[in-house]
């Protein structure tokens, strides 16, 4: 019983490491826009 529940809190940490990886790359690439004078 305790091993699904553990297999469970893993996947969830994961899927939340992954979200707030692309949430912070998101918010560095929306703050970088300004500097670069929107030239991509």
């Amino acid at each position: 019983m305790a091993i699904p529940y553990l297999r469970h809190w893993v996947m969830l940490a994961e899927t939340m490491r992954t979200k707030c990886l692309e949430y912070t790359q998101c918010l560095i690439f929306s703050n970088d826009l300004p500097y670069r004078g929107f030239n991509l």
